[in-house]
């Protein structure tokens, strides 16, 4: 749909509007423009993500590489902060790049999308690889790779569950708006 809308730019024969020939005005262009660079950035960042994790840890942070149960588990690695940045952007972007279409279906799915991935960021999933009757986060003196959001809310009770169910919402929605666009895809093609 967006590939066909691009198609149709042109220059414009007034101020930013149509010419009348069914081809888009150069404002709408840049817009239109805009709108796919900004699906393209949210899809770079959400690709690439995991290499970008794996790197930074044994490039730039001297860190040992090491398989991880999941990509969560880099809450509790020397690369939390590039994993909570990335999601926080592609959760605020997911909230915000369809607005100017705020009653579609797929403006909610990728509005719940954006909010469940900023829970995944900001609460964290348990500690991996913690052994049976390992000290939780409440416990005195505060283990050292505990996070204060986790001595607050506790470890397994609410911060864990929150980041999981955030992490089940964010992924049902984000099939959702793929559901969605192939749908579109489908019937453009007819």
């Amino acid at each position: 749909m967006v590939a066909h809308h691009l198609a149709g730019c042109a220059p414009t024969t007034g101020a930013g509007r149509s010419n009348g020939e069914g081809k888009l005005g150069e404002n709408e262009c840049r817009y239109m423009r805009s709108y796919v660079r900004l699906r393209i950035t949210v899809g770079v960042i959400g690709i690439s993500l995991p290499v970008m994790l794996i790197f930074f840890e044994a490039t730039l942070l001297d860190a040992p590489i090491h398989a991880r149960d999941s990509i969560s588990s880099h809450y509790h690695s020397p690369a939390r902060d590039w994993f909570v940045a990335s999601l926080a952007v592609i959760g605020i972007l997911l909230i915000t790049y369809m607005l100017g279409t705020w009653k579609s279906t797929e403006f909610a799915a990728s509005t719940i999308a954006g909010f469940a991935l900023l829970g995944v960021a900001f609460f964290p999933t348990n500690r991996p690889g913690l052994p049976p009757g390992a000290p939780l986060c409440q416990a005195t003196p505060k283990p050292p790779d505990c996070t204060d959001l986790e001595l607050r809310l506790g470890e397994n009770l609410w911060a864990g569950d929150i980041h999981l169910t955030c992490a089940g919402i964010g992924l049902a929605s984000l099939g959702v708006i793929a559901f969605l666009w192939a749908g579109r895809r489908v019937g453009a093609e007819e």
